[in-house]
């Protein structure tokens, strides 16, 4: 008898720890699963150290979350000005 409930045994194959078959394409589809769970793991770990990255480097420049929120407004409508005073085109230039 099994000391792992059901449950356990289809998060591990879902993840792909446990085996699913001796067939090829079964260790094919064993070893995908395995390389697909260290990609998400990669990720959030990525995510991660990036958001720590982020917030270290607001608290080097005296900057909080909370204001770079309330500067949005302002960094949206310098957008909004910058792309409507676009330079003309090289073609527009000429024929005037």
């Amino acid at each position: 008898m099994s000391s792992q409930t059901p449950d356990e045994s289809g998060l591990r194959e879902y993840f792909g720890f446990e085996p699913i078959g001796e067939a090829e394409t079964d260790q094919k589809l064993q070893e995908l699963k395995r390389r697909k769970t260290f990609r998400r793991l990669y990720t959030v770990i990525g995510l991660l150290v990036g958001a720590v990255f982020f917030y270290i480097s607001l608290v080097s420049v005296g900057f909080s979350v909370a204001e770079l929120v309330r500067q949005i407004p302002q960094f949206a409508d310098a957008l909004t000005r910058s792309t409507s005073r676009r330079r003309p085109t090289t073609a527009s230039r000429l024929s005037t």
